[in-house]
């Protein structure tokens, strides 16, 4: 039945919406196989990935079940394809008129997007058990010399890639590094999106290197120096990370004088409800400061993050060490694509979208998902009820013959004598035989 068509597409879509809820996030959804075609990726803004998902799982079960109706019927067209074909063409249509309304220039700004990793002389060594400590008025200087680029260059923002500034002092971070980056930003007149690892020792044991607590974090400032966002890492790489402490705190936008901005870091990206949740809050742009790797930087740069910013309708900037820095607008354009396999301490300078679109996704998002987990069960059990529903109950001293639906599995045998019951499951027989036959 058509019942059976749709069980697989669905099942495929709820196994990747339950893999992308946490820790273990789903890089190999079917819908990023056709990233390159923009037109039928517009379809994410109305029901998400996982339904360009279910269309593309759908394909290969309705194509077998329609060849089957086909050599059956006499060369007939089962309906569904009609109605495949049908949602198909709508999906085409109206990506193909969604994309001819780009955003308007007046609404971009110039930013001044750093990759690869810090100088090595901005730390010094020291007596202490850390590693290293930082010399902060170095990390000023240095960020001082990347501001002046900016501006000379007439950008608008700052942004650091993930991890720039790495281990600093949790209370020499807010006591001296943090004021002097906010007075920068408020004499270049230019926003900063600074990423810095942080240590906090413990109180008690302050040179005890097991009771260091590690974050992964980034600091947004606005343009009159005021910090506006601080977002610690939520979605930790469990291989890469595992001496970091996860984000708690509740997600959030700030105002900026483009509209609603939000920050979230590299691996978060990668759990499509995560970023919806985001999308629930309608920024205009979502800053993605990360750590790539050669092998994963197409996966995420040049296809998750255009996946996030048009099933959501903001705009992202991803800027990253060893990988590839990408811009997106909501329509998935891409705004700059930058690949760097080599670790030097430069900026890419692109121009960034600011006007977001809000889609249906964004409004809907995760109750969607789980539509497609209770549908599923539902489907489940519905084809259950329909393969039981034919019981056919034989008294033991008739030795009846009958005939039952190819279909049945189940037959009741009821004793004449002290009504207990015998059940057989699983007969599919056109003609099932005598009583002691079916026992």
């Amino acid at each position: 039945k058509w019942r059976s068509v749709l069980l697989f597409p669905m099942f495929v879509s709820s196994v990747e919406f339950l893999f992308s809820i946490k820790k273990i996030a789903n890089n190999t959804m079917y819908a990023y196989a056709v990233a390159d075609n923009l037109v039928l990726v517009q379809m994410t803004s109305l029901f998400g990935v996982h339904s360009l998902s279910f269309m593309l799982a759908l394909f290969g079960s309705l194509l077998e079940y329609a060849v089957q109706f086909w050599i059956q019927n006499k060369r007939k067209i089962h309906k569904g394809v009609w109605i495949y074909l049908g949602v198909l063409f709508f999906f085409y249509f109206y990506g193909s008129i969604y994309i001819q309304f780009p955003p308007k220039k007046e609404n971009y700004i110039r930013v001044f997007a750093t990759v690869g990793n810090e100088p090595t002389d901005v730390y010094l060594t020291g007596d202490i058990n850390y590693d290293y400590i930082y010399d902060y008025t170095k990390i000023v200087e240095l960020v001082q010399k990347d501001a002046k680029l900016a501006k000379d260059n007439g950008c608008q923002l700052l942004s650091y890639a993930e991890e720039s500034w790495s281990y600093f002092n949790y209370s020499a971070l807010n006591g001296a590094l943090l004021p002097a980056i906010g007075n920068i930003a408020k004499e270049n007149d230019l926003m900063i999106s600074f990423s810095i690892d942080i240590y906090q020792p413990d109180k008690n044991n302050p040179l005890d290197d097991t009771k260091i607590t590690y974050y992964n974090g980034n600091i947004f400032f606005d343009s009159d120096g005021e910090q506006k966002y601080t977002y610690i890492k939520h979605n930790l790489v469990t291989t890469s990370e595992p001496e970091y402490t996860y984000g708690k705190h509740k997600l959030k936008t700030f105002k900026t004088k483009y509209g609603k901005w939000t920050t979230v870091i590299c691996y978060d990206l990668n759990f499509s409800p995560f970023m919806n949740f985001i999308a629930f809050k309608h920024p205009e742009v979502v800053l993605i400061p990360s750590w790539d790797t050669t092998p994963v930087a197409r996966l995420q740069s040049e296809v998750i993050a255009k996946f996030r910013a048009v099933e959501n309708g903001y705009n992202v900037l991803k800027n990253t060490f060893g990988g590839l820095t990408v811009a997106y607008d909501y329509t998935g354009r891409v705004m700059t694509s930058h690949f760097e396999n080599e670790w030097a301490h430069y900026a890419v300078i692109t121009d960034l979208n600011t006007q977001a679109k809000v889609t249906l996704w964004s409004c809907i998002g995760i109750f969607w998902n789980y539509f497609y987990i209770v549908a599923i069960f539902v489907f489940i059990f519905v084809k259950a009820q329909f393969n039981c529903k034919n019981i056919i109950v034989l008294h033991e001293e008739e030795n009846a013959y009958t005939d039952l639906p190819l279909k049945s599995s189940r037959v009741e045998v009821k004793s004449s004598t002290d009504g207990s019951r015998v059940t057989t499951v699983g007969i599919k027989a056109k003609n099932a035989g005598t009583v002691d036959e079916l026992q």
